[in-house]
C-alpha cells in the first residue's frame, strides 16, 4: 500500500476510486446518450491525476482495460465534424439530475460547457494512462505487464481526427499531449491520419493560434474548406498558463515533425499544405517574441526555414540569418549524394525501429527495444532473422554488410558523431580514398530508396539512383 494511505478509511477511498471507474465504464456504454455527469467525471479525472493516486491509476491500467477503452470510445464518438447539440442536451440533463449535485461546487470544471468538460476529463484520463508506469514511446503498445493500451486502436478507435478536433476547440493542452505521445510511438500511421481533411487544417490552425498567442482571426484562414472552423462548443478565454502549455506542446509536435525518428523530410510541409504562409509567419513570430531558450528559438526558425523552402516563400531575415550557419538541415537548394546519405543516417541513428526489410517493429519479442548493430551503431534489429536477411540481402539491393562496412569507417574516423555537421560528413563521403566503390554504392542506394528525403528533389534522386545502377558492382 502506498505511503499516506495506510488507514482502513483511506484504503476505502482507493476502493471508491476504482468503483467510480467501474461505474463510469457502464455510464459510457451508450456513446450517443451517455448517462455520466460531466462534473463528476471531471472530479474523477482530477482525483486520478493526484500524485497520491499514481498507484491507483497504474493499477487500473492493468485491471480495468474497459474503463480506458470506454473513455477513448466516447472521445472518438462525435467524429471530426457534426453538431454537438444533442450530446450537450443529454449531458446538461445528467448534470441537473445527478444525485451528487451537492458536491458539484467543489468539482466544477473551468468551462461553461458540458461537452467541453466531459471531453477534457476523458482526455486527461487517457493521458494519465499513457504516462503510467515507465513505458517509453517505443514500448507504449507492447502490453508491458498487461497495461492498457496494447494497440494504437485502443486509444484512437476511429483515428486521430477527433483528438485534433478537441485540440482545436478546447482551451487545454491535453489533446495535444495525446497527439504528441502517439506521434512519437507510431509516427507513420498517425502521420497518414493527420494528412486527411479537416484534421490536417485543424492541427495547423491550432499551431498558428498557439504560436501567435491567440491574436489571430478566423478570417485569416479563408482558404480552408467550409466546415473546418465550424464547431459547437462555447468556451471561455484561454488562461495565460494554459496558453503557454498549449504552445509548448505545439512546439514539441513541430519538433517531432522536423527532427523526430521515422519522420519524412516533407512531413511538416505536407501538413501545412495550403496554410504555409500562416504557419511560417506564426513560427517566426514565436521565435522573435516568446521568451525561450536558444535551442527552442533555433528550432522554431528551422521549422520556418523548412516551410519557406517547401513552399518557396519570401525569406524572412531570421530565416536568412539561420541559413548562414554551416549546412542547416533545411537550407540547401540542391541535393547531392553525400547530403542524401547524411540526412538518412541522422534519421536512422535516432530511430529505434527494426531495420529488417519489411519489418519496422519497435520492440523485440521480450518487449525490449530492438538491439543496435554492434559494428556500425546505427541500425537496430528486433531479432536475428531480420538481422540475417538485412545483412545478406538488404533493401533495394543495399545489403547491410556493405552499408555497415561504410558506416563503420565513419565511426572509426571520428566523423560520425552527434556534433558532426553535414559539411564535415559530405567531405569525408566525397573523399575517393575513404570508401570502397561497393560501400559507396550500397550506402547511397540505401539512402536514396528510403522514401524519407524531400520530394522536391525527386528528379535529382531519380538521376542519382540511375547513376548508381549504371555503375558495375565490384
Amino acid at each position: 500500500m502506498r505511503p499516506g494511505w495506510s488507514s482502513l478509511q483511506d484504503c476505502r477511498r482507493i476502493d471508491d476510486v476504482i468503483a467510480a471507474a467501474e461505474a463510469v465504464t457502464g455510464q459510457l456504454a451508450d456513446v450517443a446518450r451517455p448517462s455520466v455527469c460531466p462534473t463528476c467525471i471531471y472530479g474523477l479525472a482530477s482525483t486520478l491525476g493526484d500524485r497520491w493516486h499514481a498507484g491507483t491509476t497504474l493499477r487500473l491500467t492493468v485491471t480495468h482495460h474497459a474503463f480506458w477503452s470506454a473513455c477513448a470510445s466516447m472521445v472518438s464518438a462525435p467524429g471530426v465534424l457534426g453538431d454537438l447539440g444533442s450530446l450537450r442536451r443529454v449531458l446538461d440533463s445528467n448534470h441537473r439530475t445527478c444525485r451528487n449535485w451537492r458536491t458539484h461546487f467543489t468539482r466544477q470544471p473551468p468551462f461553461g460547457d458540458s461537452v467541453a468538460a466531459l471531453m477534457t476529463a476523458l482526455i486527461i484520463c487517457i493521458c494519465l494512462a499513457l504516462d503510467s508506469g515507465s513505458r517509453i514511446h517505443e514500448t507504449l503498445f507492447s502490453g508491458t505487464h498487461g497495461m492498457w493500451p496494447s494497440t494504437l486502436g485502443d486509444v484512437i478507435p476511429s483515428g486521430i481526427g477527433p483528438y485534433v478536433r478537441w485540440a482545436c476547440v478546447l482551451p487545454a493542452r491535453w489533446p495535444l499531449v495525446v497527439i504528441r505521445r502517439l506521434l512519437s510511438a507510431a509516427h507513420r500511421t498517425v502521420m497518414q491520419q493527420l494528412m486527411v481533411t479537416p484534421t490536417r487544417e485543424r492541427l495547423v490552425i491550432t499551431f498558428v493560434r498557439a504560436f501567435r498567442q491567440w491574436r489571430v482571426l478566423d478570417s485569416e484562414f479563408s482558404s480552408v474548406p467550409t466546415g473546418v472552423l465550424e464547431y459547437d462548443v462555447r468556451l471561455p478565454p484561454i488562461s495565460h498558463d494554459e496558453g503557454s502549455s498549449i504552445a509548448f506542446y505545439a512546439y514539441i509536435i513541430v519538433l517531432v515533425l522536423i527532427g523526430g525518428p521515422e519522420r519524412h523530410h516533407d512531413d511538416l510541409g505536407d501538413l501545412a499544405l495550403g496554410l504555409e504562409p500562416q504557419l511560417h509567419d506564426a513560427l517566426v513570430h514565436a521565435a522573435a517574441s516568446v521568451k525561450s531558450s536558444v535551442g527552442t528559438r533555433s528550432m522554431l526558425i528551422e521549422a520556418a526555414s523548412a516551410i519557406s523552402a517547401y513552399a518557396d516563400l519570401p525569406i524572412h531575415p531570421l530565416v536568412r540569418e539561420f541559413r548562414r550557419t554551416p549546412c542547416p538541415r533545411h537550407a540547401y537548394t540542391i541535393l547531392t549524394q553525400g547530403q542524401a546519405v547524411y540526412l538518412y543516417v541522422m534519421q536512422r541513428r535516432d530511430s529505434t525501429r527494426c531495420s529488417g526489410p519489411g519489418c519496422g517493429r519497435n520492440t523485440r519479442e521480450d518487449g525490449r527495444t530492438p538491439a543496435i548493430c554492434s559494428r556500425c551503431r546505427i541500425v537496430r534489429y528486433c531479432g536475428t532473422s531480420c538481422q540475417r536477411v538485412d545483412w545478406t540481402t538488404g533493401r533495394d539491393g543495399a545489403a547491410h554488410r556493405d552499408v555497415c562496412s561504410a558506416l563503420h569507417k565513419f565511426v572509426d574516423a571520428g566523423v560520425f558523431t552527434h556534433g558532426t555537421t553535414m559539411g564535415e560528413f559530405v567531405d569525408a563521403y566525397d573523399d575517393p580514398s575513404f570508401l570502397a566503390g561497393r560501400e559507396r554504392r550500397a550506402l547511397t542506394r540505401w539512402a536514396l530508396t528510403s522514401g524519407v528525403l524531400p520530394a522536391r528533389f525527386h528528379s535529382a534522386i531519380h538521376g542519382m539512383l540511375q547513376n548508381v545502377s549504371d555503375v558495375s558492382v565490384d
